[in-house]
């Protein structure tokens, strides 16, 4: 193999080029399917909270007045709610990383190879 198709990778490990594009390729396919999981779980959260039915704070008296189960209720469904926003946001979080990286290695391929 011709010295110019081995290059160091990132262990120091002389590998062909043909393996890093093999590699590069890989990953590309992994991030493109967890690009399509991670819009399709948005938007299931999003249609979720969009449907949710969260009742107000009651005031101090009114939830005096509740009865421990009511009371209790209450706070399970703005529990729910504020499980799903913060699955929500880290949904979105990741998607902004795995988008990120998916252009990291696109544009390696296309500067390197």
């Amino acid at each position: 193999m011709a010295k110019r198709d081995r290059q160091v990778d990132m262990t120091g490990e002389t590998v062909s080029v043909s393996e890093l594009i093999e590699d590069a390729h890989y990953a590309i396919k992994k991030l493109e399917r967890e690009t399509i999981s991670l819009k399709d779980h948005i938007e299931q959260l999003e249609t979720s909270l969009r449907d949710l039915e969260v009742p107000e704070i009651p005031t101090d008296r009114e939830l005096r007045q509740m009865t421990s189960h009511e009371r209790e209720v209450l706070l399970q469904a703005r529990s729910d709610r504020e499980v799903r926003l913060r699955d929500l946001q880290g949904s979105r979080k990741r998607l902004h990383f795995v988008e990120d990286e998916l252009a990291n290695w696109h544009h390696r391929l296309q500067s390197n190879f």
